[in-house]
């Protein structure tokens, strides 16, 4: 069954290539993949980890560079399933090599494996392919999975999971999140849990410490208090356009999760054209008396949150919010839409009052009154800032139980 879904996925995706861009690069990425796999120059050994997209890749990443750290002549490589991960992750040195992960047919997973011939695999977060870890256990290579968060409703906890449930057992170790994720892996019998928290926190608090100037946005900035809404689909600006009039001391800073040209169109054309672009501000260095400045270039936005007094962050009128952590390091409260219910990050800060949910304009302007209290602004905060702290170390103790593999 597994194997048939695999194959009517690879279809489905050769049928989108027809009108999606995105489609025509997962198949063209994969085109010379094992060919490209032997130039690999194994060093003393290949430590192998993979991320979905691009929100993985953040996660893994304080474990790849500690990874490197602790075996600086092992060759580290990294996979991608996802074009949006593969054409927009930032190269950093201790990663020697970056493909995209072949189609999980068992053929395919034999080639990869005889190939690479990794020390260890490491999966971030959610990534089963369930041919690949067959192959890696009979191969006796170690798989760790990190960062990992389980739910009940998944289909590993089901009646018919059977199947999965025999190969998640192939796993050396579960690096989880929480409490409720070794509990529902001992309930399958899977014992080999150590609870150690998120990685991302630990890869925000590295941005965050990190020291940042954008002299455009703090020319544009300069004199008000900022609101920055970050990772933005249409329902998030349409609430923000709806909301302005609460806003009389605030400019806005707006970081759409589509930069393509026709979707900063539609954004422009929604807000009226009362908003400057950055990269117009950049190029002629005018329209700094604008109120509202779209960022029209990707990779800024967590160094940017340092500059709001309030952040919202995008993604909770569709499938579920984008990373809050990366504005809650900065101590300021933050805002988000209904679809948080399957991310502990936000609950919690919802739980410790540094967060705020909102369904539509009247509660978005109800919690910026609220937070215009200083009070009430300072306890906001104060909370961000503790929740983040408290949370930070997970990298270290998932270096420390690796070593002891």
């Amino acid at each position: 069954m597994y194997n048939l879904f695999i194959f009517l996925y690879y279809l489905s995706v050769c049928f989108c290539c027809i009108f999606s861009e995105k489609a025509r690069e997962w198949v063209r990425g994969r085109k010379h993949i094992f060919k490209n796999l032997k130039k690999i120059d194994h060093g003393e050994g290949v430590i192998w980890f993979h991320c979905a997209s691009l929100g993985e890749y953040e996660q893994g990443l304080p474990v790849i560079i500690k990874t490197k750290e602790k075996y600086p002549n092992h060759k580290i490589l990294l996979t991608f399933f996802s074009p949006s991960g593969y054409k927009n992750y930032k190269p950093i040195p201790q990663i020697d090599y970056v493909y995209y992960m072949p189609l999980d047919i068992i053929i395919n997973a034999y080639r990869f494996v005889n190939i690479v011939r990794p020390v260890f695999t490491v999966f971030v977060k959610y990534e089963f392919w369930y041919n690949t870890i067959w192959v890696l256990k009979e191969a006796n290579i170690p798989i760790i999975y990190i960062s990992c968060n389980f739910r009940k409703t998944q289909y590993f906890f089901k009646w018919f999971g059977g199947w999965f449930r025999q190969r998640l057992r192939k796993v050396a170790h579960y690096f989880v999140q929480n409490e409720e994720s070794k509990r529902l892996l001992e309930s399958i019998r899977i014992k080999n849990v150590t609870i150690t928290g998120d990685t991302r926190f630990d890869r925000v608090k590295e941005i965050a410490d990190l020291e940042y100037h954008d002299p455009v946005v703090e020319k544009f900035i300069s004199g008000y208090k900022v609101f920055l809404a970050g990772s933005t689909w249409q329902p998030d600006e349409i609430l923000i356009k709806k909301s302005l009039n609460g806003f009389s001391d605030y400019k806005f800073v707006i970081v759409p999760h589509e930069v393509k040209q026709d979707n900063i169109d539609r954004i422009r054309h929604l807000f009226n054209d009362e908003c400057v672009l950055y990269s117009k501000l950049s190029e002629e260095g005018t329209g700094y008396e604008s109120h509202i400045l779209i960022i029209d270039c990707i990779g800024k936005l967590s160094r940017l949150y340092r500059y709001s007094n309030i952040a919202y962050v995008g993604g909770g009128f569709g499938k579920g919010i984008h990373n809050i952590l990366e504005a809650a390091v900065y101590d300021i409260p933050v805002i988000f839409g209904p679809k948080y219910l399957n991310y502990n990050e936000a609950k919690d800060l919802l739980r410790v009052h540094g967060g705020f949910t909102v369904k539509n304009p009247e509660e978005l302007m109800t919690v910026i009154k609220e937070l215009s209290n200083d009070q009430n602004y300072e306890k906001a905060c104060t909370a961000c800032g503790k929740f983040v702290t408290a949370n930070v170390g997970a990298t270290q103790k998932i270096i420390s139980k690796i070593n002891t593999l």
